[in-house]
């Protein structure tokens, strides 16, 4: 009799946690910490340094798809100083980054671009046969490198030198944002987030209905951190639906491919034609 009175208060309070944990994701916000803006030109992709405690800007100063030479890489402080704004250019339209050691990997157009961030220059320039707006970028824990194509409607894969397509996604809509979580290639595509396995590539769809994604994030609850390029930021709760947490459209600044630091609790969205990159802090 007692062992079963022990078990139903166990079972209690596991489910008062979980109302709990539920109203904290239901009450989820961003609140703004600050702002960089200072030689910033059309910001699109931010990627945090957790060994310098730094981050790295990516400008495409111009049109996405215009191969002007005029992109750029910013270095900013965690606080929002402008370090840096042209640290390495040379590029056309730079778009989302990973850092793997010194290494940081860069999305040019049809293109990907290495640069070595201890000589603070471009190091690699590798073309992509076939591509067309290569976008966001993410990097496996073993070392094999993801590229959406967004107008292609594909993820290429570089590995050992060597770049080819690695997956059709035509049955999408404009494959954009990535990363690599709980062994699988987690992408953003028009409405839905989906989970590829890198052996078999099987898909699962993780949530639907989420609108479009740009930048994608998953935080401490296993929750979703969406963006859409014309202004808006929501929580996704593959469990329990979607969150709002931003909507700057009437102000017609864009919410671009964000970096989400989760042990700060902190996200960092660079607004591309509004030419700054805003710090909000995720408040539960």
């Amino acid at each position: 009799m007692k062992s079963r009175i022990k078990l139903t208060g166990v079972c209690i309070i596991a489910l008062l946690a979980g109302t709990i944990s539920l109203n904290a994701q239901k009450n989820v916000q961003l609140v703004e910490q600050w702002t960089a803006s200072e030689g910033l030109k059309t910001p699109e992709s931010v990627f945090y340094d957790a060994r310098h405690d730094l981050f790295y800007v990516s400008n495409i100063n111009g049109k996405p798809t215009e191969k002007d030479n005029n992109g750029f890489i910013a270095k900013v402080g965690i606080n929002g100083e402008v370090m840096k704004a042209k640290w390495v250019k040379g590029m056309h339209a730079p778009k989302g980054m990973y850092l793997d050691g010194h290494l940081l990997y860069v999305t040019d157009i049809d293109r990907l671009v290495i640069i070595d961030t201890r000589k603070e220059m471009i190091s690699k320039i590798i073309d992509v046969e076939g591509a067309k707006f290569l976008n966001d970028i993410t990097i496996s824990p073993a070392g094999d490198i993801y590229i959406t194509d967004s107008e292609n409607k594909a993820i290429y894969m570089y590995n050992e030198g060597t770049i080819e397509k690695w997956l059709d996604l035509s049955d999408y809509n404009f494959p954009n944002g990535l990363r690599f979580y709980n062994g699988k290639v987690v992408v953003g595509v028009a409405g839905s987030i989906l989970a590829i396995e890198p052996n078999t590539q099987k898909i699962h769809t993780i949530a639907s209905n989420t609108g479009s994604i740009d930048g994608i994030a998953r935080d401490a609850q296993g929750n979703y951190i969406i963006s859409d390029w014309s202004g808006v930021i929501s929580y996704i709760m593959p469990e329990s639906g979607k969150k709002e947490l931003l909507n700057v459209k009437g102000e017609e600044i864009n919410t671009a491919d964000f970096e989400y630091i989760q042990e700060k609790n902190m996200i960092y969205v660079p607004t591309f034609f509004d030419n700054k990159v805003v710090a909000y802090e995720l408040k539960y």
